[in-house]
């Protein structure tokens, strides 16, 4: 295998592991929300929670997407990392 290659499931992992992170933490974001009844709004910090209603679109390789709720998203993408790491360590 070539560093290229190397470097791609390196890529990979952590691409997956950035996605795997933001499903497990609630994040904060800033939104415009109005506050009051004359019309101004204000910034204001709202938490985002993924749930498992909604689903969520994962690429499942060779550009194949498939759509999952968070729990099952989850189980995908830590048996993902798991195989990209053996893969990384086969390298080694």
């Amino acid at each position: 295998m070539s560093d290229q290659d190397k470097k791609q499931l390196i890529k990979d992992r952590e691409e997956y592991q950035d996605i795997l992170n933001y499903l497990n933490h609630n994040q904060l974001t800033e939104v415009l929300s109005p506050l009051d009844g004359e019309g101004r709004e204000f910034w204001v910090q709202a938490i985002t929670n993924p749930n498992d209603s909604n689903p969520i679109k994962l690429d499942i390789g060779n550009g194949d997407f498939k759509e999952f709720n968070s729990n099952d998203a989850k189980k995908f993408l830590n048996t993902k990392i798991e195989q990209l790491n053996k893969k990384i360590g086969k390298v080694n």
